[in-house]
């Protein structure tokens, strides 16, 4: 939008999530999706199609990431035969994006895959700019908008020791506020990138968003990967940042204060070095070759 205020953006989601607000907050277009509990009738509420075909008119590329909310818009845009751009943000590739990857004008990933239509390029999120800031905190504990308990747990347990911590917990604020004090900060979601730089360590989810924030900004990463999303994709994410030596794998299991201390004396000098190393890589911005392309 800052570089293209010539071309008018929508953006598609469900109503009620963090992205109609930030949506909202950047004057961008929002056009809400009803989510339905069982997830079989959500796509096959043809409705939707109908609903979407009377809200956009004169479209000239679809852009996704994938996702549930995003089979109907590409549904359309495959029967509209408007170009449609996929972009994977996992390694382990989503549904959506297998079943109109091959339709797909292009896939833009970090991570690859196998096909004359995808291109190996930076994560969304890498376009992140965050202030610098002074180092405030010495462990930044990042539960995502939902919260967190396992990490939550940590954070809480930590408050007694002579660190400076903050707890950033989601919708489980009111839960933890309780258990804040002169050593622990309890925030609900909030603009994380405001943070990032006054961390020392942080200690988050293997959310591929948040990881390539992170990364991006050279932060020193432990990750506790959720085991409870869908295809494992998070534990799967965590994996290839531990193996590819861009972060440390907590497992949920060995997620303990005492292991927390230990991996924090860890040097993490190489971690910083394969992470510039990787980014370098991945010189490719995808949405500055769709927009060029379309």
């Amino acid at each position: 939008m800052e570089k293209h205020p010539e071309i008018n953006f929508s953006y598609i989601g469900f109503k009620g999530y963090l992205e109609e607000r930030l949506a909202s907050e950047n004057n961008i277009k929002f056009i809400g999706l009803e989510k339905k509990n069982n997830r079989f009738l959500f796509y096959l509420d043809n409705n939707i199609m109908i609903s979407i075909s009377k809200l956009i008119n004169n479209v000239d590329a679809v852009i996704s990431s994938g996702g549930g909310h995003s089979f109907h818009i590409l549904k359309y845009a495959k029967r509209k035969k408007i170009p449609f751009y996929l972009i994977e943000e996992n390694i382990k590739m989503g549904w959506v994006n297998c079943l109109f990857f091959h339709k797909a004008k292009k896939l833009y990933s970090p991570f690859r895959f196998k096909g004359k239509n995808y291109l190996q390029a930076l994560h969304p999120s890498c376009l992140i700019k965050a202030k610098a800031d002074s180092i405030q905190y010495d462990f930044l504990f990042l539960g995502g908008s939902l919260g967190s308990d396992i990490i939550a747990r940590l954070a809480i347990k930590m408050r007694h020791m002579p660190y400076k911590s903050l707890l950033i917990c989601g919708r489980k604020k009111e839960k933890y506020l309780k258990y804040q004090n002169k050593n622990l900060e309890i925030k609900g979601f909030e603009n994380l990138e405001n943070y990032y730089n006054k961390a020392d360590i942080i200690i988050t989810r293997a959310g591929s968003s948040t990881l390539f924030e992170l990364l991006k900004l050279n932060k020193k990463m432990i990750i506790i990967p959720s085991k409870k999303t869908r295809g494992n994709h998070q534990v799967i994410n965590a994996e290839f940042f531990s193996n590819n030596n861009l972060a440390i794998y907590l497992d949920e299991k060995s997620a303990n204060i005492n292991n927390l201390l230990e991996i924090a004396k860890y040097d993490f000098e190489n971690i910083i070095k394969a992470q510039n190393k990787y980014l370098n890589s991945l010189s490719l911005i995808p949405y500055e070759q769709i927009i060029t392309n379309s």
